[in-house]
């Protein structure tokens, strides 16, 4: 951590906890009741800066995390990390409809309550510099927004 901090010490690195106000209970189409944020993965020199952001989840429901993106799709992945700190989801193509680069993560259902870490950056390490937005969501286990889910990473 050390390093970290000596390396971009001229950098403002910030964390946000998200927490979704319309849990989508009676949401029976893709994307209904969700959320939408505006998010950047960057550089600095040619430092990799990843997004990062915290989002609350109530074990046994369902937490979705798919990307858009405002200037054309990047190559980008996004990475998902339980509270317990093992349980983890990674997707760079999720396949979704229009846009076959945008992730998309589907956490279903959530193993434990509270803030899962998220992780968005280039798929080959590489620096980048692209705005995009995250659509998330929380709803019941099974919703339709939850199927099929991504499988843990062992």
């Amino acid at each position: 951590m050390l390093a970290l901090s000596a390396t971009f010490s001229g950098s403002a690195l910030a964390q946000s906890e998200i927490i979704d106000s319309d849990f989508g209970d009676e949401c029976n189409t893709v994307n209904c009741n969700i959320t939408s944020i505006a998010g950047w993965a960057g550089r600095s020199s040619s430092q990799v800066l990843p997004w990062t952001a915290k989002f609350l989840a109530v074990a046994g429901n369902c937490l979705r995390l798919q990307m858009s993106f405002i200037n054309g799709p990047a190559n980008l992945e996004m990475v998902v990390v339980a509270p317990n700190g093992t349980t983890r989801y990674r997707n760079d193509q999720g396949g979704v409809a229009g846009c076959p680069n945008c992730a998309l993560v589907k956490v279903d259902p959530a193993p434990v309550s509270g803030f899962y870490t998220t992780i968005i950056s280039s798929t080959n390490g590489a620096p980048v510099d692209t705005d995009f937005h995250i659509l998330f969501g929380q709803f019941p286990h099974g919703n339709v927004n939850c199927a099929p889910p991504t499988p843990a990473i062992p």
